[in-house]
């Protein structure tokens, strides 16, 4: 994605300043935005409607239409998406894209099992450009939403209101201008003024269906540009706060800013230099020399320069013996050296002492059991109630089968936290893992890959992968992935190592 080329002003917003931002978008871009969703839903307004019409269904023609109209607001996100980088689609662009984009990828699951998703408009980008599927899509989805799905509730709320309130009035105002008559002669009479609204409806017939579809699709078309929008803008709003495209783009500016400032500097300074520079080169040089020698002149001319000056100290007297050495004072300088050298390494020895005889002490539950060796057998550690170990009198006789009795009852997540604790506390006791409360599934992974072979190691992480999954992705392994890891308890219970 080309951020440079956005033609928005790139800013972390909150979210009401974002809807207001997609707002202006649609308001900007309206004409061609209508154009696109009623040219992509008069084809099916026109079929449906005729169909449901023919058979006396209008309510049914209304609620198949609103239950499609996610295939049309994807042509708008498809619109939004290249207007925002500056790339105004083609004229002849205009069918491919108004009757391909509703039937691009994802469009079943839009009309299925997404279709009463609330926060449509903020998800529509993430399903239809970033082109995710399955895990991907929801891990994506999820990441976005944090913070901002529930003003994008809101807006899908409000808009519906919208579509609803506007579909009233326009219906209630074509009502009254066909009774309009029957309120001139008897204003009071409002049986009378019911009585003829129903008697009208009944006359009218196919034309009052036809009407009542009509003014659906209208109303849809004209809120569906400004809810598509608003939620598309709050969607590039959110990539705003998460990747900082704001700061990206300044980046991207300012060095493009400072290249080509740089570039017309080499183009205007080059030649002039080259005929300049020998010149001013000279010039300067001389004129360095002249302002260097009266420098020099100045300071020797100077009072201080030059001056003579008499002072007394007093000095060590001379040794009498000519021939004695004259090193006494450096032998006496390295003695004291020496001896505070022995001094401070004295100390830093006795501190270092001490400092062992405290990790000796602080540390020996882990170097007692080593020098007891095979005579004593290591205690179990106790496990509180939310530990990852389990004591004796927890652990089943025999853990596969107990993990297999809980699955078919559908106890799925006490299953997997049996299998994975018991497989933790087996480990813990058969090779010393030195398991604590508050080791994560990614600690105790690194810690078995460290001391096990691959076989065991390889169990156990296949039994970490679908414990995480079940306990924080509540996704449920399979009867047969279950049975699987049952059958292969025996590779952390073999005496092989």
């Amino acid at each position: 994605m080309e951020v440079e080329r956005i033609t928005v002003a790139l800013r972390p917003r909150n979210d009401w300043e974002a809807i207001d931002l997609g707002l202006r978008l649609a308001q900007r871009h309206g004409a061609l935005a209508y154009a696109y969703w009623f040219a992509a839903s008069a084809p099916w307004v026109l079929a449906i409607g005729a169909v449901c019409i023919y058979h006396q269904r209008t309510l049914l023609a209304l609620a198949l239409l609103w239950w499609i109209k996610p295939m049309f607001e994807r042509v708008l996100v498809h619109l939004f998406s290249r207007l925002v980088f500056d790339d105004r689609p083609a004229r002849h662009e205009f069918l491919r894209i108004a009757m391909g984009q509703p039937f691009s990828a994802g469009i079943l699951g839009a009309l299925t099992y997404r279709r009463f998703e609330f926060a449509r408009s903020f998800n529509l980008p993430v399903w239809q450009l970033e082109s995710l599927s399955g895990a991907a899509r929801r891990r994506r989805t999820g990441v976005l939403q944090l913070g901002t799905g529930g003003t994008a509730i809101v807006l899908s709320v409000l808009s519906l209101g919208f579509v609803i309130l506007a579909f009233v009035t326009l219906t209630l105002l074509i009502v009254s201008l066909s009774v309009q008559q029957i309120m001139i002669f008897d204003p009071q009479a409002l049986d009378d003024f019911f009585s003829a609204v129903v008697q009208r409806i009944q006359a009218a017939g196919v034309l009052w269906d036809i009407l009542i579809v009509g003014i659906y699709w209208l109303c849809e078309g004209l809120i569906a540009p400004f809810y598509v929008a608003a939620g598309f803008s709050l969607y590039l709003n959110r990539r705003t706060h998460l990747e900082a495209w704001d700061v990206e783009l300044a980046f991207r500016r300012l060095v493009r800013r400072r290249s080509l400032t740089t570039l017309a500097a080499i183009c205007v300074l080059v030649p002039v230099l080259s005929i300049v520079g020998p010149v001013a080169q000279g010039q300067t040089i001389d004129a360095e020399r002249e302002r260097t020698r009266s420098q020099i002149r100045q300071v020797v001319d100077h009072p201080d320069f030059g001056h003579w000056e008499t002072r007394t100290r007093w000095i060590p007297k001379p040794s009498a013996d000519p021939d004695a050495p004259d090193d006494a004072p450096d032998n006496q300088r390295g003695g004291s050296i020496a001896t505070l050298f022995a001094s401070v390494t004295e100390i830093a020895l006795w501190l270092g002492l001490a400092l062992l005889a405290v990790l000796i002490v602080l540390y020996r539950r882990r170097w007692l059991p080593w020098l007891k060796g095979d005579r004593f057998e290591r205690a179990p550690r106790e496990s509180g109630g939310g530990g990852l170990l389990m004591r004796a009198d927890q652990m089943p006789a025999d853990v596969p089968q107990q993990v297999r009795e809980l699955w078919r009852r559908g106890e799925h997540r006490d299953a997997l936290s049996l299998l994975y604790r018991g497989a933790l506390t087996v480990l813990d006791r058969r090779h010393e893992l030195r398991i604590s409360a508050s080791d994560t599934e990614g600690d105790c992974e690194r810690r078995v890959q460290q001391q096990l072979d691959c076989a065991p190691a390889d169990y156990f992480a296949r039994i970490a992968a679908n414990w995480q999954r079940l306990a924080y992705g509540h996704q449920a392994p399979s009867a047969a992935q279950v049975d699987a890891l049952c059958a292969d308890w025996h590779l952390i219970t073999s005496e092989t190592p």
